[in-house]
């Protein structure tokens, strides 16, 4: 029975390649979506403390010029 290339070729990709069990799959998933909710966690929260400093500084800003103004 003559050999095809092409069929063995095939047949030795085959045999090192095993499909990961649907489990891995889905824990694979769930780490990575806890990955992506703690990053955006820390985005948000990361922002929210810009944010607030920034409106403190603001704040304080225009309660010095307010200040300033109201002195004689």
């Amino acid at each position: 029975m003559p050999s095809d290339p092409f069929a063995d070729s095939l047949r030795q990709q085959l045999e090192g390649h095993r499909m990961p069990p649907p489990v891995s799959v889905w824990a694979g998933l769930s780490t990575q979506l806890a990955q992506l909710r703690a990053a955006r966690r820390r985005r948000w929260l990361i922002g929210f403390a810009l944010g607030s400093w920034a409106s403190l500084l603001l704040a304080t800003g225009i309660a010095f010029q307010l200040g300033h103004q109201a002195l004689p």
